[in-house]
C-alpha cells in the first residue's frame, strides 16, 4: 500500500478522533505512517546438525548464492564445493581432490559471477589458482594460476570478481627465527590487490586492513602460533555492483572503495563494545591449554570484545553489522545501516550464528559453537 493511500485512510480517522475529543500529536501521526514492526528472520532450513542430513561440515569458509537460489558452500580441506537447492537439498558437488582441471587441493572460496558463472579459489600453496565453471552444467571453462610478483605476502582469499579481474586478499606472513623462536610482525595486515584476467597481480593496493593478533607459544613439541582470544578481525567483502567494503572489528568504520582503489565513503556507527570479564576468560580457556592461556595473558588479553563479529552487504547496499554479544546471551543484535551510517533497522540473531550472506529476501549463516560441527542455516527475512 502506498503512502498516499495510507493518508486517504488515516485523514478521516484523524478527523474522527479530533471530533471525539482525542488529541493526536504530530509524533503519533508520523508513527502511524511507519511500520513499527522490526525485521525478523524465520528459519527455512538447516543442514549439518543431523547424521541423516545430506552433508556434514567441518569448517565452512564461504557461502554463495546464484540467481536461482542455489547455495554453494566451500569449506577448508573439503575437496569439492557442495551445491544445495533453494529448499536445502544437496544437488551435487563441483570438483574433486587432485591437481588436474576441475580438481582442488583446498578450495576455500566460491564466488558467483555474471550469468551464474562459478569461480572457485584453491588456496593450496602448490596451486593458488582460480577455476571457472559454467552455470547449470558446471563444466570447467578455464583454470587460471595467480602470479604473485609482489613477493611481500601471499594471495589468501578470493574476495570478489569484478569486470577488471579478480579481487584477492593478501596476508602478511610470519617466520621462525632461530634465536628468538616464532617471530610475528606486529601489526600484520590484510591487503587487497587486483589480479587481471591473465592472473597477474597488479601493484596498486586497493584496501589495507589490520589483521588479527597472533601470539607465539612454546611447548615440548616446539613453537606454535595461536590467535589472541577476543582479537579484532578484518572483514572484506564485495557488493553486487563491485564495490569493496572493508573494516577492522575494533570499531564500526567500514570503508567503501571502487575497484580502482578510490575511497567513496566511510560508514561509521558509534557503539560501546561488550567488556571481557574474568568469566569470559575462564570460559574461553576451559577447553584450551594452560600454555595458551599463559601466553595470551603475557601478551595482554583485550579488555573488550570486538565491536562487531562480522558484517554483510545486502542487494540494497545496506550494511548488516552483527554486534558482539555477552557470554550468557542467547541472541546477538544486528544493526542495519544505510550508506550514511544511519541505522534503518535491526534484527536479532542466535548468539552462535555467524551471518554470512544476504540475497534478496533470504539470509544465510553458520551456527558454530566451539567443539561442535558447523551448521548451515537459511532464513526468510520478514
Amino acid at each position: 500500500m502506498s503512502i498516499s493511500w495510507i493518508r486517504i485512510i488515516l485523514l478521516p480517522l484523524v478527523g474522527l478522533c479530533a471530533f471525539a475529543g482525542w488529541g493526536w500529536s504530530d509524533d503519533m501521526y508520523l508513527e502511524a505512517l511507519v511500520d513499527p514492526e522490526p525485521l525478523d528472520l524465520v528459519e527455512l532450513w538447516r543442514m549439518g546438525d543431523s547424521e541423516e542430513d545430506d552433508a556434514l561440515f567441518r569448517k565452512i569458509n564461504r557461502i554463495a548464492v546464484d540467481s536461482r537460489g542455489n547455495v554453494y558452500v566451500a569449506e577448508y580441506y573439503h575437496p569439492s564445493v557442495r551445491v544445495f537447492s533453494s529448499t536445502g537439498d544437496l544437488i551435487r558437488e563441483i570438483g574433486r581432490g587432485g591437481r588436474g582441471p576441475g580438481e582442488f587441493g583446498n578450495p576455500v572460496d566460491v564466488v558467483i559471477g555474471k550469468a551464474d558463472t562459478v569461480f572457485v579459489w584453491d588456496k593450496s600453496p602448490s596451486m593458488r589458482r582460480i577455476t571457472v565453471f559454467s552455470p547449470y552444467d558446471y563444466d570447467v571453462v578455464t583454470t587460471l594460476a595467480v602470479h604473485d610478483e609482489l613477493a611481500l605476502s601471499f594471495p589468501d582469499r578470493l574476495v570478489g570478481v569484478v569486470q577488471e579481474g579478480f579481487l584477492l586478499s593478501h596476508r602478511t606472513t610470519f617466520y621462525l627465527d632461530e634465536r628468538q623462536g616464532m617471530k610475528l610482525d606486529s601489526p600484520r595486515f590484510v591487503d587487497v590487490y587486483l589480479a587481471n584476467r591473465r592472473g597477474e597481480t597488479l601493484e596498486r593496493r586497493l584496501a589495507h586492513v589490520r589483521d588479527r593478533t597472533m601470539i607465539a607459544t612454546r611447548s615440548w613439541g616446539g613453537a606454535s602460533v595461536l590467535i589472541m582470544p577476543f582479537t579484532r578481525l578484518p572483514r572484506i567483502t564485495v557488493n553486487s555492483s563491485g564495490l569493496l567494503y572493508s573494516g577492522y572489528s575494533d570499531s564500526i568504520a567500514i570503508a567503501v572503495q571502487s575497484a580502482d582503489g578510490e575511497t567513496q565513503r566511510v560508514i561509521r556507527w558509534t557503539h560501546d563494545p561488550e567488556p571481557v570479564t574474568s568469566h569470559d576468560v575462564n570460559a574461553y580457556f576451559s577447553t584450551r591449554s594452560k600454555g595458551y592461556r599463559k601466553a595470551a595473558q603475557e601478551a595482554g588479553i583485550p579488555d573488550t570484545k570486538p565491536a562487531f563479529q562480522t558484517f554483510v552487504v545486502d542487494d540494497r547496499d545496506r550494511v548488516w553489522v552483527q554486534l558482539s554479544a555477552a557470554l550468557e546471551a542467547t541472541v546477538a543484535t544486528c544493526v542495519i545501516l544505510d550508506a550514511t551510517g544511519t541505522e534503518v533497522d535491526r534484527v536479532e540473531l542466535p548468539a552462535h550464528l555467524r551471518l554470512e550472506l544476504i540475497r534478496g529476501d533470504r539470509a544465510y549463516g553458520v551456527l558454530e559453537k566451539h567443539g561442535e560441527a558447523p551448521v548451515l542455516v537459511a532464513y526468510a527475512i520478514k
